[in-house]
């Protein structure tokens, strides 16, 4: 049946690159709870909370050409295996600081820079892995299969790290053990993939060839006119459908007045909405009916940003972030599709993947001055002017067009 829906899963090499990345990302969407949870708790601050959830997408945006030029001439599984033990270590030293009562804000922040990092070199290797390990008819189908698992494990890990936060025998502690053990998961099972061809064209130690590497990629994306509006419409669906995550954790305990538990179930919400859309955008596969998903995509996103920021329960909140979920996958789905079926995109597949993962970053660096904003206006107010830039900038860019 998962064959059918998308068979990029029928090829053995991809599908195991599919279920090693399901440990990964149950820790990952795990950490985007617990480390609010844990904000929340250290300081009550809307600024603080948005710094610790966003502070992943800052090493990403400072420098995001090292994980491009990697992956495109060093070993993809190395790189995807070091990078998740590289967070897992992190994650270690978290559950030990709040274990013996040493846990401090600024530790939560160092730890998102560190996974910031290592997705930094995780993501260019996984999408470049990903579409060599296919036939090219197949390359938006990887897409689509990869955002149905991050948005069904978007439904569990949120859940799941409510409730063990909520378990006092668990709580902030041994919830980031259990992160720390999934990400060394992930590791195990990549490190069984077979290798994939990478360029082979001089050395890359240098930081002349490096750079020139760099240039050659930035220089290709420019030269090609749908590349850089796809990379801003990516940076605006990534600002609209990541940035107010990093804020629930005020906006559940400040508007909702609600606990852990609620706020895993907004989070999964929106996961909800994602799997739905994955689903659906699977049959997509033609240039014409992407870019007409992604345009309703980004018209849908800032709407719903728009109401919920009116949301006074709970129900009505988790409905809202359900549309926000599904808006969000099916804009990121046709994007990244998009971007690596470019007819010339082979010699820079891993350089792409880091231009596609700086717009990414827009999102948690955006949760920062939206969390900031949220101490000055309230959480409510804060998200829906956030849907309205989305709307404004979305209404400019089919302007433009």
């Amino acid at each position: 049946m998962a064959t059918r829906v998308y068979p990029s899963l029928a090829v053995p090499a991809y599908r195991l690159l599919w279920l090693g990345m399901a440990p990964s990302l149950l820790a990952f969407h795990m950490g985007v709870v617990a480390g609010g949870y844990a904000a929340v708790t250290l300081t009550g601050s809307a600024f603080i909370v948005g710094l610790v959830g966003g502070a992943w997408g800052i090493p990403v945006a400072l420098s995001p050409f090292a994980g491009g030029a990697a992956a495109d001439h060093r070993s993809r599984r190395r790189i995807m295996v070091a990078s998740h033990l590289a967070v897992a270590g992190s994650a270690g030293v978290i559950a030990l600081l709040f274990l013996t009562q040493t846990l401090t804000w600024w530790a939560l922040v160092i730890h998102g820079l560190v996974l910031g990092v290592t997705l930094s070199f995780l993501t260019p290797a996984r999408i470049a892995y990903s579409i060599d390990a296919v036939e090219h008819r197949l390359v938006a189908n990887t897409m689509a299969a990869f955002f149905f698992i991050s948005q069904f494990i978007a439904i569990v890990g949120p859940a799941a790290a409510g409730v063990l936060l909520r378990l006092p025998v668990v709580g902030i502690g041994w919830t980031y053990v259990v992160i720390g053990c999934l990400y060394v998961v992930a590791a195990i099972v990549h490190s069984r993939l077979p290798e994939t061809p990478t360029i082979s064209n001089g050395p890359v130690n240098g930081a002349v060839t490096t750079w020139g590497q760099v240039r050659g990629g930035i220089a290709f994306a420019l030269s090609n006119p749908p590349l850089p509006k796809l990379l801003g419409l990516t940076a605006l669906i990534a600002f609209g459908g990541m940035a107010y995550v990093y804020v629930l954790p005020i906006f559940t305990a400040q508007t909702l007045r609600a606990g852990p538990e609620e706020l895993g179930l907004l989070v999964a919400a929106g996961g909800v909405g994602g799997l739905m859309a994955a689903l659906a955008d699977s049959v997509f596969s033609q240039p014409r009916h992407l870019w007409l998903a992604q345009r309703f995509a980004v018209f849908g996103l800032g709407s719903g940003l728009l109401a919920f920021g009116t949301a006074r329960s709970v129900w009505v909140a988790m409905a809202w972030v359900g549309l926000i979920g599904s808006c969000f996958t099916t804009g990121l789905i046709a994007n990244s599709s998009l971007l690596m079926t470019h007819p010339e995109a082979e010699r820079f597949r891993g350089r792409l993947a880091s231009l596609y993962q700086v717009a990414i970053a827009l999102g948690p660096v955006g949760a920062i001055p939206v969390g900031l904003l949220a101490d000055g206006v309230g959480p409510n107010l804060a998200v829906s002017l956030v849907g309205l830039a989305v709307l404004v900038a979305a209404a400019l860019s089919t302007r433009n067009r």
